[in-house]
C-alpha cells in the first residue's frame, strides 16, 4: 500500500520546499531566503545624481514621473518603448500608492537597480547611441562634432550639455571611443 502524502488538519497535500520544509501546496514562497539580497546603501553622490536626475525628468514639476516623462528619458538614451514596456517598468517599481507613476523614492529603487544591474551599457547600446547622433561606430576615422551633438541634444530633448564636462575631450570632435567612456566606463571589480 503506497503511503499518502501528509496532510495538515485541512486535507490539502503539502509540498516540500528547496530548503526541506512542508507546507501546503500552492503556498511555496516566491523566493527562499538564501535568494534575499537587501537594498544596497546608495553613496551621497549617486544619491544627489539620483536626484538631479528625477527632478530633470519631472518635466510638469508633479513630483512624479509619469509615462511620458519616462518615455522621454528613454528616448533621449537611444530606447524607443512601447506603451505597454513604459506602463512594465512603471509597475515593476510604483509598489506604494500603484498610481501608475514613479515618486523619487520608487525611482531611487529604479536607479539603484540600474546601477547593480550587470545589464549596463552593452557595446550594442554604445553604437546604437553613436548612430543616432550619425557617427558610424565601424568607423574608426568616423567623428560627430560636439556643437552639432549639443543642438542634437536640444533640438531632440530639450537638454543642454556640457560637452567638455561631460566628455572630457578637448577637440572639437568626439569619436566612438568617447562615447563608449562615457556610456560603457569600466568598473574596478
Amino acid at each position: 500500500m503506497a503511503a499518502k502524502a501528509p496532510t495538515k488538519s485541512t486535507g490539502k497535500p503539502l509540498a516540500t520546499t528547496a530548503g526541506g520544509r512542508l507546507q501546503p501546496k500552492g503556498l511555496e514562497p516566491k523566493w527562499e531566503k538564501k535568494d534575499y539580497k537587501p537594498p544596497r546603501k546608495v553613496s551621497d553622490e549617486e544619491l544627489q545624481r539620483a536626484k538631479k536626475i528625477f527632478f530633470d525628468l519631472d518635466r510638469d514639476g508633479s513630483g512624479s514621473i509619469d509615462s511620458n516623462e519616462l518615455a522621454f528619458m528613454l528616448r533621449a538614451l537611444g530606447q524607443n518603448p512601447t506603451e505597454d514596456e513604459l506602463k512594465e517598468l512603471i509597475n515593476k517599481f510604483d509598489d506604494g500608492d500603484k498610481d501608475g507613476q514613479m515618486q523619487l523614492r520608487e525611482f531611487l529603487m529604479l536607479y539603484t537597480y540600474g546601477l547593480d544591474s550587470s545589464n549596463s551599457a552593452r557595446e550594442e547600446d554604445v553604437a546604437d547611441a553613436y548612430r543616432a547622433v550619425e557617427g558610424a561606430p565601424d568607423d574608426p576615422k568616423s567623428m560627430v562634432n560636439k556643437i552639432k551633438f549639443s543642438e542634437f541634444m536640444v533640438n531632440n530633448y530639450d537638454l543642454e550639455v556640457d560637452m567638455d564636462a561631460i566628455f572630457g575631450v578637448n577637440g572639437p570632435d568626439l569619436n566612438y571611443e568617447d562615447f563608449k567612456r562615457l556610456l560603457a566606463p569600466k568598473t574596478d571589480s
